[in-house]
């Protein structure tokens, strides 16, 4: 029996469609414990979305996202959205209980990547989240991501990299950005 993972996609730009394809090309490379079932694309761009969603094969499309993470039917929430919409989406996902994919980097700033973070037993929404399953994505053809997040999810283990892997990036780029403006060395926070 296949089982599947109903997959919500947010954003149909370039990003989007890279994760639209990876999500259509998985099992032509893997075979995942969970094949994606491309379940609602939804995007800002009402009169590009429904040729985006046929184009991919998404069943259903939305302008509204609020509600794509909201829905009872969607499992996999996918954020490729622009940065300033992350944090937003990310939260209202992880409280509604979704597993989720977001683009890198993971916030605009350490800070934002903080808030989303959701890894640590204590942290407000970790118990929201359909466990486990928060990935974030570094790769450009993303089939290996995309394959990574439904077996790791399949087998009950978190991915990676993981949402700590992007707060930890956020911060290094921002030491970096720190560093040169003070033309010292300054430290990563950890």
């Amino acid at each position: 029996m296949t089982h599947t993972i109903n997959v919500a996609l947010i954003g149909q730009r370039f990003m989007g469609r890279a994760h639209a394809n990876a999500y259509r090309q998985v099992r032509a490379f893997f075979d995942p414990a969970l094949v994606p079932r491309l379940r609602l694309a939804c995007g800002r761009n009402a009169e590009t979305l429904t040729d985006f969603a046929h184009r991919f094969g998404w069943e259903e499309h939305t302008t509204d996202w609020h509600n794509a993470v909201t829905r009872d039917d969607i499992d996999l929430v996918d954020i490729c959205v622009s940065n300033d919409l992350h944090a937003e989406i990310v939260i209202q996902a992880a409280q509604a209980g979704k597993a989720v994919f977001c683009e890198k980097p993971l916030g605009r700033d350490l800070a934002e990547a903080r808030r989303m973070l959701a890894t640590e037993p204590n942290h407000p929404y970790a118990s929201a989240w359909w466990p486990p399953g928060h990935i974030l994505g570094y790769e450009h053809s993303f089939v290996h991501a995309v394959y990574e997040l439904i077996t790791a999810i399949a087998e009950g283990r978190n991915p990676e990299p993981n949402f700590y892997d992007g707060v930890r990036a956020q911060a290094v780029l921002e030491a970096v950005s720190r560093s040169v403006e003070t033309r010292s060395w300054v430290q990563a926070e950890e």
